[in-house]
């Protein structure tokens, strides 16, 4: 059972534990997801990439087993034209922001880096109406330190508290002046990225920091990491509340494989409805379903034995489940799916 307003940590997947759509990105004119909860918002292209990575802090700093961390890698140094921004971060449910909404927080994480300098925070409304820029410093290159970021939420009324994006966590990799901050660690109006102090994984050359055990939870103090769930079991429960996949958890979207599918009946009718496809987790919304054949081909699916067939239709997707519908007359139809129900 998920109860999202009794999590420590607001920070969904802070331990980086899964990767549903993959493990390596590059971060081109618009956003994407990459680690699961973790989303680039970007409208112009740098080069900057983004990826799962084995390094980690140890037991002994942390006090918490993290798995991996994710890596931000920018090899080339670039001058962005005005207004171009890219951020990665989580946008954190409503009904999750709304336990620390107008309160005293603490965002914390581990960093290294191969940079040295005073590094951009942005946290945001969904409107992108209301803004905080902070910033943390890497004191040491290729060393892991803990950061720790107390902030007072915004008290303002310019904020979703249900389903909708409550808060924009993000950490800032590309932005000009368009988007700098006037002064830091305030709340202003309007959208801001970072400030003109501060250091941008956009402008080095060889650039990569790596970033693990992120949290945001209510208080004056951090703590040690936790799992948003308390558990492995349960965080990928919350995780599947966005988005989930009929392939195993390390299996891309696509992928060619076998079994790994939503479906299969036989019938001989045309336009049969088939059972509902249950999901693992009831969604946040009504998501949104995409098929796959077995030969890994996008809105297509097996039918007959024979892949990319475009004889269906998906007649209902709710927070629940979804049902397929046969447009031609079938013995077999099988398919893998995704179902995004992301903020």
């Amino acid at each position: 059972m998920i109860v999202l307003n009794r999590a420590k940590n607001l920070i969904i997947n802070g331990a980086f534990d899964f990767w549903q759509r993959g493990t390596s990105f590059s971060i081109g004119l618009s956003s994407l997801f990459t680690a699961d909860r973790f989303s680039v918002i970007s409208n112009g292209n740098l080069g900057i990439g983004i990826s799962r990575d084995t390094g980690k802090p140890t037991f002994e700093q942390a006090k918490f087993n993290l798995p991996c961390s994710l890596r931000i890698n920018n090899m080339t140094a670039s001058i962005p034209v005005a207004g171009v921004f890219n951020t990665i971060g989580q946008k954190i449910e409503g009904y999750l922001y709304q336990t620390i909404h107008g309160k005293v927080a603490v965002f914390s994480f581990w960093v290294k880096c191969t940079h040295v300098g005073n590094f951009p925070i942005s946290f945001r409304n969904s409107a992108n109406t209301r803004s905080y820029v902070t910033s943390f410093t890497v004191n040491e290159i290729n060393t892991w330190e803990k950061k720790v970021i107390p902030i007072t939420m915004d008290n303002t009324i310019d904020w979703s508290l249900y389903s909708g994006i409550g808060l924009y966590a993000d950490f800032t990799l590309c932005s000009t002046i368009t988007h700098y901050a006037s002064q830091m660690n305030t709340w202003l109006s309007g959208m801001y990225l970072s400030h003109s102090s501060l250091n941008l994984a956009s402008a080095f050359n060889g650039f990569n920091m790596y970033i693990a055990g992120v949290q945001l939870e209510q208080g004056t103090e951090e703590s040690n990491f936790d799992r948003s769930g308390g558990s492995y079991i349960n965080e990928q429960l919350l995780v599947q509340r966005y988005y989930e996949k009929s392939y195993d958890m390390d299996v891309n979207p696509g992928t060619v494989v076998t079994w790994q599918c939503g479906s299969r009946w036989v019938t001989s009718l045309t336009n049969y409805a088939q059972p509902p496809v249950a999901f693992k987790v009831n969604k946040r919304i009504s998501p949104t379903v995409v098929l796959y054949d077995f030969a890994g081909n996008i809105n297509r699916v097996r039918i007959n034995g024979a892949d990319n067939n475009t004889n269906y239709t998906i007649l209902q997707a709710t927070q629940k489940h979804f049902v397929v519908n046969n447009t031609v007359a079938a013995t077999e139809m099988l398919f893998g799916y995704t179902a995004d129900a992301e903020l």
